[in-house]
């Protein structure tokens, strides 16, 4: 995913038998280079190309001896869910995630297909853009790319499908929040800034312990223009979700799991 299009290839001047004359785009490939840590495959690289990446991709397992998908995807994109489903002749990968642009962010979106060789080779193609222009805040779009192909071997025919799915949506953007810890009489007893909520976060603290005595809690976040919003997570909800703006006019989505202490 790109914020601008791939300008790659000398595009063909054709001329036809009635002395017409037209433009072929030349759609040269942009080789990628998988990098590897010691879980498998973490990222696609491809040289000279600012961009987001997220893939679904097979590489061989050395301990299992087999051809073992992953799913890679850069932080920006948010809600992510990845499903495959299947039987012996047929096998289906979905997936779906969410972009969220403030009022700074880009006003509109390259998606690039990668595809993947059968020698585990991958690469690029320049690929469609979607724009939302003068979006306002709350308004969404979504783009779908998909592809299917079939083989066939003694007289058996097998088929594979491939589908991604990414929703844009338009957020006011967070400039402030925190998070409030109220007890029983509706009183704050605690309050965590959303600076401590993203140390959390980064230091890889995914669970948020309440205080025994707590009965609920409000997050408060302030956008842009001054307004706030405020979500209440009452007793027992197992998350906590809010935005944290990135870089670039992006936000991201976090999700933190809530422990309640006993009473």
């Amino acid at each position: 995913m790109t914020e601008e299009y791939l300008n790659v290839g000398t595009p063909e001047l054709t001329v036809n038998s009635g002395g017409e004359i037209s433009f072929v785009e030349n759609r040269e490939r942009i080789e990628g280079t998988l990098i590897f840590d010691e879980h498998g495959p973490k990222d696609i690289v491809f040289d000279g190309i600012e961009g987001y990446g997220m893939y679904y991709i097979a590489s061989w397992n050395e301990e299992l001896e087999i051809y073992t998908s992953y799913a890679i995807a850069d932080d920006v994109f948010s809600d992510r869910y990845w499903a495959t489903t299947g039987n012996d002749t047929s096998e289906e990968n979905t997936v779906e995630a969410t972009i969220y642009v403030d009022q700074d962010g880009p006003a509109g979106l390259f998606y690039n297909p990668v595809y993947q060789t059968a020698r585990g080779d991958v690469y690029m193609q320049p690929g469609t853009g979607l724009s939302w222009a003068g979006g306002v805040c709350g308004s969404s779009s979504a783009y779908t790319m998909s592809q299917e192909w079939k083989a066939s071997e003694n007289g058996q025919e097998t088929a594979w499908k491939s589908s991604f799915i990414i929703h844009n949506v338009c957020s006011d953007g967070t400039v402030s929040y925190n998070l409030l810890f109220m007890g029983e009489d509706n009183r704050v007893t605690e309050v965590m800034t959303g600076d401590e909520l993203a140390k959390m976060w980064e230091a890889g603290q995914w669970e948020l312990v309440v205080p025994t005595g707590t009965a609920y809690l409000i997050l408060e976040q302030e956008n842009g223009s001054g307004d706030t919003r405020r979500t209440i997570c009452n007793k027992g909800e197992a998350s906590l979700e809010f935005l944290q703006s990135a870089d670039g006019g992006y936000m991201v989505k976090r999700q933190m799991s809530i422990l309640w202490e006993q009473f």
